[in-house]
């Protein structure tokens, strides 16, 4: 993320306007914190780009073009940032509440995978053991039927490590399906966080540089508590190796 220089709440630099040196080995290269976008340009609610950038302050030259476009056309890109963390990545972009139901639901799922893993390793041995066999046997004995192969596979097992099976397969799947949510809402989700916590900001500050001040001081990124759920994520994830 890059940090967004410093500037007043109206009097950012017009982006349109400004000429930056080109890139290459006699010249210096400077990134537009607004990504192109004219810095007086209303983004939504009459939230101005360089508003709104000052709310953002990091990664502006990748948000605030796709806040245009979510305004203009309704579209965004997909946030593989958004996919890989979660509601780990909601949290820091400081959307308390959705980032705090997804990342408990998230950290539920995991502890369920890892109650499992711990509580019932035999079985969850067994289902390895039993899926290897038929993946490895899937061309010869199967010729990649994968009815028969999985019908063979759900037999071989008891039923409380059907269960079990079951039960795996729907925690990676809500756990995967959480991820794509982010990934395809994720933009969309911080655009109408940013609009409505600036406009906030504007209807109850006093003056300009009251408002300033707050959305300098309520903008950004929760990086501490980012750290904090990375590292819990990977404990839950590989605690139950040491069992």
């Amino acid at each position: 993320d890059m940090e967004l220089p410093e500037f007043g709440y109206y009097s950012a630099p017009n982006a349109e306007s400004t000429q930056y040196p080109q890139g290459g080995f006699g010249g210096a290269f400077i990134m537009d914190p607004l990504g192109g976008v004219n810095a007086e340009e209303d983004l939504g609610g009459g939230v101005k780009a360089s508003e709104a950038a000052q709310y953002v302050k990091s990664s502006t030259p990748y948000f605030i073009p796709q806040f245009r476009q979510l305004k203009e056309r309704g579209k965004t890109r997909f946030s593989f940032v958004g996919f890989i963390f979660g509601g780990g990545w909601v949290l820091y972009r400081k959307m308390y509440k959705l980032g705090t139901f997804l990342t408990v639901l998230m950290g539920l799922l995991a502890l369920g995978d890892m109650y499992i893993r711990v509580c019932f390793s035999t079985d969850v041995t067994v289902i390895s053991q039993q899926y290897s066999e038929i993946m490895n046997n899937m061309s010869e004995k199967y010729a990649y039927n994968f009815y028969t192969a999985f019908s063979d596979f759900f037999t071989s097992l008891n039923q409380q490590q059907v269960i079990i099976c079951i039960i795996t397969l729907a925690i990676t799947f809500l756990t995967l399906l959480i991820r794509v949510l982010c990934g395809i809402f994720g933009n969309r989700w911080y655009y109408k966080h940013t609009i409505k916590t600036v406009s906030r900001i504007k209807a109850q500050s006093k003056d300009n540089k009251e408002a300033d001040e707050a959305l300098k001081s309520r903008g950004g990124v929760n990086v501490p508590l980012a750290l904090s759920l990375i590292a819990s994520y990977y404990i839950i994830t590989y605690l139950p190796m040491f069992f």
